[in-house]
């Protein structure tokens, strides 16, 4: 089937679904704050921003107190889902990381399913990042009786009409990874000015505050893109010895990162570092100089499974470099998040963080161990972990930092 077509299929059982569930299988799922109450506080509607979290050390799992969480409610069974279908609307399938984010969220709707906590599922995606073919088929999907879906958004603006009309009919809209802007969904969102502040720290601080430096910008016109840019912009505003002698667009692709890298190659002085975008680009950047046979300059990875053997196989020979990303995992919380909502959940912010993957010389063997080369590292979080991730979000931090996973997504 075309990936510009949606999925509805139905699946087996899978070894790993109670493990995914926890104690939901058995209908047992976190219960928040204190109880559910009527007169509980619903969530402010976003504005648009959110304030930076601090993220909890790796492997520690942050406890709020009950007056913390007074007002959060998390449902205590899935039976009011049963036979629901939830869907997904993907913008984009053109790099590792959204393909990795498919999966995962398809991974937790199997398990769900399984579990008898929905009825089915159905996937579609678009595969350029076309906001008029993505409200094309949400539009379908408003008629098939869906009772939720979740978003990666091509557009901060495009799709507002759409979900709009979707929340109207009361489906429930989880909107993720790139937002949109309409007061009705809940956002799940990347904090990508923590990211790419510190991916652009690192990479100064690794040319010792001076050189020329490339930057590959990502995937222009979504909502994540410009704070993205904009982030590593200020940060380069404290290294004035540092020169930006070339931008170009890589789409957050590994083949469009490497045909605009490629091109401007023989123009270019001395490449000191390289800022990127994330999603898979970055081994599109190091097959650009590979190919020209040029030494590759360090380059800010993505976290990406051939990105993370690349850096593995070069530490011998001193190669230095950075790597920190969003993860596409992100989806899977997504889920969950949805399963809460429409099984009565109260109080869960209409804008939350989700935290980034820093790998250093330290874990690298570990995220490289469970990161296929076509993937990007990730952690599926189970509903367990979901609900973590909310209360951190409601009681104001830290984040929860999941560990480094036992195998692969």
């Amino acid at each position: 089937m075309s990936a510009f077509g949606f999925l509805s299929r139905v699946h087996s059982p899978r070894t790993r679904v109670t493990a995914r569930l926890g104690a939901a299988a058995a209908g047992l799922l976190i219960v928040a704050g204190c109880g559910a109450s009527s007169s509980a506080p619903t969530a402010t509607p976003k504005t648009g921003s959110v304030d930076q979290l601090p993220v909890a050390s790796p492997g520690t799992t942050p406890s709020f107190s009950p007056a913390q969480l007074a007002g959060l409610s998390l449902p205590s069974s899935c039976s009011k889902t049963a036979n629901d279908v939830i869907a997904f609307s993907n913008s984009y399938t053109g790099n590792a990381f959204r393909q990795t984010m498919i999966k995962t969220w398809q991974d937790e709707a199997e398990a769900a399913q399984a579990a008898g906590c929905i009825k089915g599922y159905k996937i579609l995606n678009t595969a350029e990042n076309t906001a008029t073919e993505q409200i094309a088929q949400i539009q379908s999907l408003l008629l098939t009786g869906v009772k939720a879906i979740d978003i990666d958004s091509a557009s901060p603006t495009a799709l507002n009409g759409v979900i709009e009309q979707a929340c109207s009919q009361g489906i429930t809209v989880v909107v993720f990874d790139s937002l949109a802007s309409t007061k009705c969904e809940y956002d799940l969102g990347d904090d990508i000015p923590v990211i790419s502040t510190e991916m652009a720290q690192g990479m100064a601080q690794l040319m010792g505050g001076q050189g020329n430096m490339m930057i590959v910008r990502g995937l222009v016109g979504t909502e994540t893109e410009l704070p993205k840019y904009q982030a590593q912009l200020d940060v380069l505003k404290n290294y004035p010895n540092i020169k930006v002698v070339a931008t170009v667009t890589g789409q957050s692709s590994e083949a469009i990162a490497e045909s605009a890298v490629a091109a401007e190659l023989p123009s270019l002085p001395q490449i000191d570092g390289v800022l990127t975008a994330g999603g898979g680009d970055s081994m599109g950047v190091v097959a650009a100089y590979q190919n020209a046979h040029m030494t590759v300059p360090p380059v800010a990875l993505d976290n990406s499974g051939q990105a993370l053997q690349f850096w593995s196989q070069s530490i011998p020979s001193g190669y230095k470099t950075v790597s920190i990303g969003a993860q596409p995992g992100v989806a899977s919380a997504a889920f969950w998040e949805t399963l809460d909502l429409l099984n009565g959940a109260k109080g869960i912010p209409k804008l939350m963080q989700a935290p980034p993957i820093p790998i250093t010389p330290d874990s690298i063997s570990q995220w490289e161990a469970v990161t296929p080369a076509s993937n990007i590292a990730t952690y599926l979080y189970t509903l367990a972990e979901t609900n973590q991730l909310i209360q951190a979000n409601y009681g104001g931090g830290p984040l929860p930092l999941p560990p480094v996973p036992t195998s692969a997504p």
